[in-house]
């Protein structure tokens, strides 16, 4: 994905970030930063469960 992409309003409520590498399987956190298990930066991705019913990590 392009870390560049422009996201709507809309779609920048359900982004969230999750390792490249899937260290911690599924993981998801809700803000931007590093695995930290192996300190690759997080990537942005689209929340596939807009409403809320999963835990944010981080």
């Amino acid at each position: 994905m392009d870390e560049k992409k422009q996201y709507s309003e809309h779609e920048k409520k359900n982004i969230v970030y999750q390792c490249p590498m899937k260290c911690e399987e599924n993981k998801k956190y809700n803000h931007p930063g590093n695995c930290p298990v192996c300190n690759m930066k997080l990537i942005p991705i689209k929340d596939s469960n807009p409403h809320g019913f999963h835990h944010f990590f981080g």
